[in-house]
């Protein structure tokens, strides 16, 4: 597994911006981009021509056993790919809000949030939402699915973390220069 965080603005000043196109649209094709950069720079040549399946997941038509996904904030995009299914979401700091972590969350999830620390939460809540995201792209299932119907806690709370859980390794991170959650997810 192998993933790359960079700027949107530098990736806008590399790749150009189309003005004809919405900002969301060009950090898709920046974000495509900067895949294929990263897979070129380890020596990975081939057809990246991407395509969607019927629930949204991107991959390559012509390149069985080279995984990938993508995610984005509004200041930084975030790459990973593998030779297994992979998920990564990146987000920035959210508040903890008990209404969405009781419509979104698993039973269990909210009973581990509930048991933190004030001062924690909203880490916690961020660090899970992006573990919850980067599982349903890994799955290729998507939020609607099975985002509260599957616990994805982590057994204690730390910024950096492994660990496996429903045939899943899930890979937590804190980016401290970014200030950034990203977490990986990909099938064991």
């Amino acid at each position: 597994m192998m993933y790359f965080v960079s700027k949107i603005e530098d990736l806008e000043k590399k790749y150009g911006n189309d003005e004809n196109l919405s900002k969301k649209a060009n950090v898709s094709i920046f974000a495509q981009k900067y895949l294929i950069d990263n897979l070129k720079k380890q020596e990975i040549n081939a057809d990246f021509t991407i395509a969607k399946t019927d629930k949204g997941k991107p991959y390559f038509v012509n390149q069985n056993g080279l995984l990938f996904s993508i995610s984005h904030t509004t200041e930084y995009v975030a790459v990973g790919f593998d030779n297994t299914d992979i998920g990564i979401d990146i987000e920035s700091l959210r508040i903890e809000k008990s209404t969405v972590a009781k419509r979104f969350f698993h039973k269990q999830e909210n009973i581990y949030l509930d048991s933190l620390p004030e001062q924690e939460r909203d880490a916690a809540f961020t660090q899970l939402w992006t573990i919850k995201e980067a599982f349903v792209k890994m799955t290729g299932t998507g939020i609607a699915d099975n985002f509260n119907n599957i616990d994805l806690s982590p057994k204690e709370f730390t910024l950096n973390q492994s660990y496996t859980k429903h045939n899943a390794k899930i890979v937590s991170k804190y980016l401290e220069k970014e200030a950034l959650f990203l977490s990986i997810v990909t099938r064991i």
